[in-house]
């Protein structure tokens, strides 16, 4: 994730060739040859990546689409026990096609309409490159498609068989391309990414600077994040908490009843490492890592060893500073930024510290630890990857934090204070764990038709119908479109064809500091208790 030199950055881009391509398998759209007018480049959040992805291929793309750097379909058991097909996205990728005209979407603008189109998405480093590159106007490296070439295609599971190509990006010095994104993405409101949520590189965001460059900002979605720990560990803790489910053990089961808990306070002590070892957690004055006199039956990762003794240290796969997903973890489990008095997270590449540059990064750190296969991570810290672990096949007992979207045989979700991460209790008002994720760009951005596409991306991505049928895909359902967009009326009883919540964190403008309340337009939709 390193930045390299601009003044570098561009004179490999100039000694760049145009790739020619010859006509797509499926009659897609070359990306070498769109008019700058018509590409928005997008940076920030990468919990938002489905939802960018699907909005693209189901609501603004008419026909010829291409997606740049095709993701790879992964099989998903989701909540009611089907299974799901969800694309796994890279921290660089895009879509390009020929928009929808305003007469077949009234949300789509003017300036787009039927046009040539391109999106490209940045996710390396989080929501804050949504944020703080458009604030500093710093440039950034993004997809060169000057280096694109043909690959093949790609099965949507939503649109079916398109084209696809593949584009080169920061992994190469030569082709990297570094331009000031266009518009932006954040899990949390802008003024969230100052303190402990300040990327390498950046200063802190105020309020001032923030209005300042965006003006007015309002959330476009909600969405729900949740704690994960690696699969092994989610069976211990189910054998430690003596979880059941029909008078058996729970151990390696996945429902919600067998979903184990911790405490917001546990939690708290574990990610800012005042609990480091899972031995200094007792059950009935024991260590949890007792497993003669306390869970016989449990299996321990790799121990560390110490003057004849046995440790097993707490890992952590963690995000980046500039995460969105990071910053709604410290906002709620550890009160920081908002309070001034709020505790630090671990932070760095350590033995048990792993800070990963995109939500796939963490997802592999969670695999590494609980399969003891070696992964590198991409991370902020020189030299911009770590592996993990050091030694192959040492196995340990993870924990982390993840958007309820994702989802993989290594990782699991666990309840905080006993309720469990899913849309119907944040929808109730019962799990703290979301926030209200921002698009934003800068008011000087030109020409009109790069702010019709924003705008245009803007009114859909929020929309509680495209809501609804990218949580049907979902492993489980994860975003809510908000009261406060204009004709979207909660139900009282959530309905998954039209989540949308109640509660918000906006008055004038969004700010996840501020505790959810209900939206007094709709307080005669309160969810029981």
């Amino acid at each position: 994730m390193k930045l390299k030199a601009l003044s570098f950055a561009i004179a490999a881009a100039t000694v760049l060739p145009q790739t020619t391509f010859a006509a797509l398998p499926n009659g897609g759209v070359d990306p070498t040859t769109v008019a700058s007018q018509y590409i928005l480049r997008y940076a920030g959040s990468s919990a938002t990546d489905n939802l960018t992805f699907d909005a693209m291929l189901k609501d603004i793309c008419a026909s010829n689409i291409t997606v740049l750097n095709k993701p790879t379909n992964t099989t998903v058991t989701k909540s009611d026990g089907t299974t799901g097909i969800l694309p796994k996205l890279g921290n660089y990728f895009g879509v390009a096609c020929v928009a929808k005209t305003t007469a077949q979407n009234s949300k789509i603008d003017s300036t787009i309409s039927g046009q040539t189109i391109m999106l490209l998405k940045r996710s390396e480093g989080g929501s804050a490159y949504g944020v703080q590159t458009l604030i500093s106007n710093n440039p950034v490296a993004q997809i060169d498609p000057a280096s694109c070439t043909t690959d093949g295609t790609y099965v949507s599971p939503i649109v079916g068989t398109v084209d696809a190509v593949k584009c080169n990006n920061s992994g190469t010095a030569t082709t990297a391309v570094n331009v000031v994104p266009d518009a932006g993405v954040s899990d949390v409101d802008p003024a969230m990414f100052r303190g402990v949520n300040v990327p390498l590189g950046f200063t802190g965001v105020t309020s001032a600077s923030a209005s300042a460059t965006f003006g007015t900002v309002k959330s476009v979605v909600g969405q729900v994040f949740g704690v994960v720990v690696n699969t092994n560990l989610r069976n211990a803790l189910q054998v430690a908490q003596g979880l059941k489910s029909g008078g058996a053990s729970c151990k390696g089961l996945d429902t919600e009843v067998c979903m184990p808990s911790m405490s917001k306070q546990l939690l708290a002590s574990l990610f800012t490492g005042k609990v480091t070892q899972w031995n200094q957690i007792q059950v009935n004055g024991k260590p949890f890592t007792d497993t003669t006199n306390v869970i016989p039956g449990i299996t321990l990762p790799t121990p560390t060893v110490s003057a004849g003794s046995s440790f097993y240290p707490v890992k952590i796969c963690r995000r980046t500073p500039g995460s969105g997903t990071q910053a709604a973890i410290n906002n709620v489990i550890m009160d920081t930024p908002c309070n001034g008095g709020g505790l630090a997270p671990l932070a760095g590449n350590t033995s048990n510290v792993t800070q990963g540059s995109g939500s796939g990064d963490a997802i592999n750190c969670l695999k590494a630890w609980n399969t003891g296969t070696q992964q590198v991570i991409s991370t902020d810290k020189s030299p911009g990857s770590v592996t993990v672990p050091s030694k192959a096949g040492d196995t340990g007992w993870a924990i982390g934090l993840m958007g309820l979207e994702k989802a993989d045989a290594n990782f699991k979700f666990i309840k905080v204070d006993g309720v469990a991460p899913t849309l119907k209790n944040a929808h109730d008002g019962k799990y703290p764990l979301w926030a209200e994720a921002t698009v934003q760009w800068r008011k000087d951005l030109a020409p009109a038709s790069k702010v019709g596409f924003a705008q245009t991306f803007k009114n859909l991505v929020g929309s509680a119908s495209t809501l609804a049928n990218l949580n049907s895909l979902m492993p489980a359902p994860t975003y809510m479109a908000l009261s406060t967009v204009t004709g979207q009326v909660p139900d009282a009883v959530l309905k998954l064809t039209n989540p949308v919540i109640a509660y918000t964190r906006t008055t004038t403008n969004t700010d996840n500091c501020r505790v959810p309340s209900m939206n007094a337009a709709y307080n005669s939709k309160t969810p029981s208790f």
